[in-house]
């Protein structure tokens, strides 16, 4: 029976001696033999430090997305043989698909993350912009629509500057609809501007012309918001991280609930996931 093999210090190695027997949970056969006999643990770790690490640490935030996403559509296409794997674990179809596709959709979602609120760099600087996104939520409970607009201007070009491109275009949208509601058309119009450099298209002034489902319909903190809620976020956190109240985000669920055409979270993160393809 074959001893299988392990992944160390850049090479493939098959342990020492005869290994322990690993058996099929539903008949019993013996599937395999597995041992780390042999494998030098200590150097496992140095390996890592000293080549694995420094290797790691040159790639951008960026390209360290696209190798989560070629992972994933490597997986993708062989799950049929996961599928196969995990019922001789003893675990049904359905369970097989719930991990399986699970672990996958992790995968996308943290590449999509990595690509969308990262620097394409290869260092990510935090600090200055949270102080401002304390200032957002303070103006959020003033009447004063244009310093309210103003505060969501200045954390959005902190935001862009980290990497945090989704979140900076919330605090723009957002911006934008003040703006628009106090008349100064002149600071909206630099609002566009800052939008489309992000890659977002701001519809016409009033109903923005949005579709009226699917992906393409949800407002830009919609979209920002159902991407947290499909890396697994709750509301509380989703909450947190923009900056905003859990009732807020309810209101956003329930919009983008209705406008996809789903009732649950697992069916907008596969919505989200298909958006991402």
């Amino acid at each position: 029976m074959t001893v299988l093999r392990s992944y160390t210090e850049g090479q493939w190695r098959t342990p020492a001696g005869e290994g322990a027997p690993l058996h099929d949970a539903v008949t019993g056969d013996e599937v395999a033999r597995i041992s780390s006999d042999g494998i030098d643990l200590a150097g496992a770790l140095s390996y890592g430090r000293s080549v694995g690490g420094p290797a790691l640490r040159e790639l951008t935030f960026h390209q360290r997305s696209a190798l989560l996403k070629s992972l994933g559509s490597y997986l993708r296409e062989h799950r049929e043989e996961l599928y196969a794997l995990s019922a001789r674990t003893g675990a049904t179809l359905a369970d097989s698909k719930f991990d399986v596709d699970g672990g996958i959709g992790v995968l996308a979602s943290y590449a999509s993350r990595g690509r969308r609120a990262l620097p394409n760099d290869t260092v990510y600087v935090d600090g200055e912009v949270e102080p401002m996104l304390q200032a957002v939520s303070l103006a959020r409970q003033a009447p004063l629509l244009v310093e309210h607009a103003g505060a969501c201007e200045d954390a959005a070009r902190l935001l862009a500057q980290a990497g945090r491109r989704d979140e900076s275009a919330a605090l723009l949208t957002e911006a934008l609809d003040r703006y628009e509601q106090a008349g100064a058309d002149a600071w909206a119009g630099r609002v566009r501007a800052r939008l489309r450099a992000l890659g977002v298209r701001p519809g016409p002034r009033g109903s923005r012309g949005h579709p009226a489902g699917g992906w393409e319909s949800l407002t830009t903190t919609e979209q920002a918001v159902s991407r947290l809620v499909a890396e697994g976020l709750t509301n509380g956190a989703v909450a947190r991280r923009l900056y905003i109240s859990p009732h807020t985000v309810n209101t956003h669920l329930r919009h983008v609930f209705a406008k996809l055409a789903v009732t649950n979270r697992v069916a907008l993160a596969a919505e989200v996931h298909h958006s991402i393809e």
